[in-house]
Protein backbone atom coordinates (compact mmCIF):
# COMPACT_ATOMS: atom_id res chain seq x y z
CA UNK A 1 0.00 0.00 0.00
CA UNK A 2 1.85 3.38 -0.97
CA UNK A 3 2.11 5.57 1.61
CA UNK A 4 0.84 9.03 1.47
CA UNK A 5 3.22 11.97 0.59
CA UNK A 6 3.50 14.51 3.41
CA UNK A 7 5.95 17.61 3.32
CA UNK A 8 7.28 19.16 6.14
CA UNK A 9 5.58 22.31 7.29
CA UNK A 10 7.73 24.65 9.05
CA UNK A 11 4.67 26.84 11.05
CA UNK A 12 3.23 22.96 12.30
CA UNK A 13 6.83 21.42 13.55
CA UNK A 14 7.06 25.28 15.34
CA UNK A 15 8.17 24.97 19.15
CA UNK A 16 5.13 26.01 20.84
CA UNK A 17 6.50 28.61 23.12
CA UNK A 18 7.77 30.51 19.68
CA UNK A 19 4.61 30.96 17.61
CA UNK A 20 3.56 33.98 19.42
CA UNK A 21 7.05 35.31 18.59
CA UNK A 22 6.07 38.91 16.64
CA UNK A 23 7.88 38.80 13.35
CA UNK A 24 11.65 40.52 13.13
CA UNK A 25 11.46 43.84 12.30
CA UNK A 26 15.40 44.79 11.00
CA UNK A 27 16.54 48.42 11.48
CA UNK A 28 16.20 50.36 8.05
CA UNK A 29 19.80 50.93 6.47
CA UNK A 30 20.84 54.10 5.13
CA UNK A 31 20.26 53.54 1.80
CA UNK A 32 16.81 52.15 2.28
CA UNK A 33 16.22 55.26 4.48
CA UNK A 34 17.02 57.96 1.18
CA UNK A 35 15.33 55.91 -0.87
CA UNK A 36 12.00 56.07 0.54
CA UNK A 37 12.83 60.38 1.62
CA UNK A 38 14.33 60.87 -1.85
CA UNK A 39 17.62 62.29 -0.24
CA UNK A 40 21.28 62.16 -0.21
CA UNK A 41 22.53 58.71 1.57
CA UNK A 42 25.27 61.22 2.89
CA UNK A 43 22.79 63.71 4.34
CA UNK A 44 20.65 60.97 6.45
CA UNK A 45 21.45 61.43 10.21
CA UNK A 46 20.05 58.10 11.78
CA UNK A 47 20.03 57.74 15.07
CA UNK A 48 17.53 54.61 15.87
CA UNK A 49 20.13 52.08 16.44
CA UNK A 50 22.22 54.33 18.51
CA UNK A 51 25.19 53.83 16.21
CA UNK A 52 28.54 55.84 16.81
CA UNK A 53 27.99 58.73 13.77
CA UNK A 54 31.73 59.07 14.44
CA UNK A 55 33.04 55.79 13.24
CA UNK A 56 36.03 53.80 14.77
CA UNK A 57 39.31 54.73 15.90
CA UNK A 58 42.23 55.25 13.10
CA UNK A 59 43.86 53.19 15.04
CA UNK A 60 40.66 50.63 14.86
CA UNK A 61 40.71 50.52 11.31
CA UNK A 62 44.70 50.79 10.76
CA UNK A 63 44.32 47.15 12.68
CA UNK A 64 41.64 45.58 10.57
CA UNK A 65 43.76 46.26 7.65
CA UNK A 66 46.70 44.71 9.15
CA UNK A 67 47.31 40.79 9.38
CA UNK A 68 43.14 39.47 9.36
CA UNK A 69 43.47 36.42 7.93
CA UNK A 70 39.29 35.98 7.19
CA UNK A 71 40.53 32.80 5.56
CA UNK A 72 41.64 31.47 8.82
CA UNK A 73 38.97 30.40 11.72
CA UNK A 74 39.49 32.22 14.71
CA UNK A 75 40.94 31.12 18.13
CA UNK A 76 38.16 29.41 19.50
CA UNK A 77 39.44 29.88 23.12
CA UNK A 78 39.66 33.54 22.21
CA UNK A 79 43.03 34.01 23.96
CA UNK A 80 44.64 36.95 22.78
CA UNK A 81 41.18 39.00 22.70
CA UNK A 82 40.67 37.91 26.34
CA UNK A 83 44.14 38.71 27.07
CA UNK A 84 44.12 42.29 25.81
CA UNK A 85 40.19 42.50 27.50
CA UNK A 86 42.07 41.70 30.44
CA UNK A 87 44.74 44.12 30.62
CA UNK A 88 42.17 46.69 29.39
CA UNK A 89 39.74 46.59 32.28
CA UNK A 90 42.26 44.62 34.78
CA UNK A 91 40.26 41.79 35.37
CA UNK A 92 41.48 38.18 34.84
CA UNK A 93 41.58 36.40 31.35
CA UNK A 94 39.30 33.69 32.46
CA UNK A 95 36.47 36.04 33.58
CA UNK A 96 35.86 37.48 30.06
CA UNK A 97 33.78 35.58 27.19
CA UNK A 98 33.80 37.40 24.04
CA UNK A 99 30.52 37.35 21.69
CA UNK A 100 29.00 37.91 18.34
CA UNK A 101 28.08 41.31 19.90
CA UNK A 102 27.19 41.35 23.68
CA UNK A 103 23.50 39.52 22.02
CA UNK A 104 24.91 36.24 21.97
CA UNK A 105 26.68 36.38 25.75
CA UNK A 106 22.95 37.64 26.67
CA UNK A 107 21.90 34.25 24.31
CA UNK A 108 24.60 32.21 25.86
CA UNK A 109 23.29 33.19 29.53
CA UNK A 110 19.47 32.06 29.07
CA UNK A 111 20.65 28.68 27.37
CA UNK A 112 22.69 28.15 30.72
CA UNK A 113 20.05 29.43 32.99
CA UNK A 114 16.40 30.21 31.68
CA UNK A 115 14.33 27.18 30.82
CA UNK A 116 10.32 26.53 30.41
CA UNK A 117 8.63 28.55 33.08
CA UNK A 118 11.69 30.43 34.41
CA UNK A 119 11.09 34.45 34.96
CA UNK A 120 13.70 36.88 34.41
CA UNK A 121 13.27 40.67 35.84
CA UNK A 122 12.97 43.93 33.87
CA UNK A 123 12.87 47.15 34.47
CA UNK A 124 11.15 48.61 31.97
CA UNK A 125 11.47 50.97 29.65
CA UNK A 126 14.60 49.00 28.54
CA UNK A 127 16.41 46.65 25.72
CA UNK A 128 13.94 44.63 23.88
CA UNK A 129 16.10 41.80 23.52
CA UNK A 130 16.09 40.31 27.52
CA UNK A 131 12.05 39.83 26.62
CA UNK A 132 12.81 38.55 23.34
CA UNK A 133 15.10 35.80 24.86
CA UNK A 134 13.33 34.77 27.12
CA UNK A 135 9.80 34.30 24.73
CA UNK A 136 13.20 32.30 22.53
CA UNK A 137 13.65 29.69 25.90
CA UNK A 138 10.13 29.34 26.91
CA UNK A 139 10.72 31.95 29.91
CA UNK A 140 8.18 34.83 31.71
CA UNK A 141 9.04 38.47 32.23
CA UNK A 142 8.26 40.02 35.36
CA UNK A 143 8.39 43.59 34.31
CA UNK A 144 9.20 46.37 37.16
CA UNK A 145 8.20 49.82 35.54
CA UNK A 146 10.72 52.28 36.48
CA UNK A 147 9.03 55.18 38.65
CA UNK A 148 8.63 59.18 38.05
CA UNK A 149 11.68 60.89 37.33
CA UNK A 150 12.76 57.36 35.82
CA UNK A 151 13.79 56.11 39.04
CA UNK A 152 14.40 52.32 40.16
CA UNK A 153 11.65 51.08 42.20
CA UNK A 154 13.79 49.07 44.44
CA UNK A 155 10.74 47.03 46.37
CA UNK A 156 9.49 45.77 43.80
CA UNK A 157 12.86 44.94 42.05
CA UNK A 158 14.15 42.88 45.12
CA UNK A 159 10.57 40.91 45.54
CA UNK A 160 10.61 39.98 41.42
CA UNK A 161 14.20 38.66 41.93
CA UNK A 162 13.36 36.45 44.78
CA UNK A 163 11.02 34.93 42.84
CA UNK A 164 12.65 34.98 39.59
CA UNK A 165 15.84 33.37 38.27
CA UNK A 166 17.96 36.57 36.85
CA UNK A 167 17.40 40.22 36.24
CA UNK A 168 18.77 41.79 33.38
CA UNK A 169 19.13 46.21 33.56
CA UNK A 170 20.96 48.06 31.64
CA UNK A 171 23.28 51.09 33.28
CA UNK A 172 23.00 53.26 32.03
CA UNK A 173 19.76 52.28 31.02
CA UNK A 174 18.34 51.80 27.76
CA UNK A 175 16.68 54.60 27.24
CA UNK A 176 16.50 56.78 29.94
CA UNK A 177 19.96 57.05 30.36
CA UNK A 178 19.88 56.30 34.54
CA UNK A 179 22.42 54.27 36.11
CA UNK A 180 21.78 51.07 38.38
CA UNK A 181 22.88 52.33 42.12
CA UNK A 182 25.34 50.36 43.88
CA UNK A 183 22.76 50.16 46.63
CA UNK A 184 20.47 48.42 44.55
CA UNK A 185 22.86 46.32 43.15
CA UNK A 186 23.54 44.95 46.45
CA UNK A 187 20.11 44.09 47.59
CA UNK A 188 19.46 42.08 44.31
CA UNK A 189 22.88 40.23 44.69
CA UNK A 190 21.52 39.27 48.02
CA UNK A 191 18.35 37.70 46.86
CA UNK A 192 20.61 34.92 45.43
CA UNK A 193 19.24 35.34 41.65
CA UNK A 194 21.91 36.42 38.53
CA UNK A 195 22.32 39.75 38.26
CA UNK A 196 23.19 41.13 34.55
CA UNK A 197 24.36 44.52 34.05
CA UNK A 198 24.39 45.70 30.76
CA UNK A 199 26.89 48.47 30.42
CA UNK A 200 26.60 48.79 26.61
CA UNK A 201 26.81 52.75 27.47
CA UNK A 202 28.74 52.48 30.71
CA UNK A 203 31.83 54.94 28.03
CA UNK A 204 29.06 57.66 28.37
CA UNK A 205 28.45 58.16 32.29
CA UNK A 206 30.81 58.89 35.34
CA UNK A 207 29.35 56.22 37.43
CA UNK A 208 32.49 53.63 37.78
CA UNK A 209 32.01 50.30 35.82
CA UNK A 210 31.18 46.76 37.93
CA UNK A 211 33.53 45.49 35.61
CA UNK A 212 36.00 44.79 38.22
CA UNK A 213 33.81 43.36 40.81
CA UNK A 214 31.84 40.41 38.61
CA UNK A 215 35.09 37.58 38.67
CA UNK A 216 34.71 37.58 42.16
CA UNK A 217 30.65 37.91 42.14
CA UNK A 218 29.26 34.41 41.14
CA UNK A 219 25.77 36.15 40.75
CA UNK A 220 26.65 38.91 38.74
CA UNK A 221 27.53 39.40 34.84
CA UNK A 222 28.70 42.89 32.94
CA UNK A 223 27.90 43.28 29.55
CA UNK A 224 30.20 45.54 27.69
CA UNK A 225 30.20 46.02 24.08
CA UNK A 226 32.46 47.92 21.06
CA UNK A 227 29.39 49.07 19.05
CA UNK A 228 29.02 52.25 20.90
CA UNK A 229 31.56 54.02 22.22
CA UNK A 230 33.91 52.07 19.90
CA UNK A 231 31.86 52.63 16.87
CA UNK A 232 32.29 48.98 15.86
CA UNK A 233 28.87 47.93 15.00
CA UNK A 234 29.54 46.72 12.44
CA UNK A 235 31.90 44.04 13.56
CA UNK A 236 28.98 42.63 16.06
CA UNK A 237 31.62 42.76 18.98
CA UNK A 238 30.43 42.21 22.44
CA UNK A 239 31.38 40.53 25.71
CA UNK A 240 30.61 40.32 29.48
CA UNK A 241 32.94 39.91 32.36
CA UNK A 242 31.93 37.34 35.31
CA UNK A 243 32.75 34.94 37.50
CA UNK A 244 35.97 32.06 36.18
CA UNK A 245 33.01 29.70 36.87
CA UNK A 246 30.41 31.29 34.85
CA UNK A 247 32.74 32.19 32.00
CA UNK A 248 33.50 28.61 31.79
CA UNK A 249 30.34 27.34 31.64
CA UNK A 250 29.37 29.61 28.48
CA UNK A 251 32.84 29.18 26.97
CA UNK A 252 31.50 25.27 27.22
CA UNK A 253 28.18 26.25 25.23
CA UNK A 254 28.98 28.63 22.76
Amino acid sequence: MASTARRFDPEEALRPALRAIPKYAALEDLDAVARQYGVDPATVVKIDGNENPYGPSPKAIEALRGDYQPHRYGDAGQRRLRAAISKHLDVPADAVVCGSGSDEIIDLLFRLFIGDGDRIVTASPTFGMYAFDAALHGGEVVDVPLLEGWAFDYEGLEAAARESKAVFIPSPNNPTGNTLPVALVERLLGTGTLVVVDEAYIEFSQTPSLARRAPSEPGLVVLRTLSKWGGLAGLRFGYGVMHPQVADLLMRTK
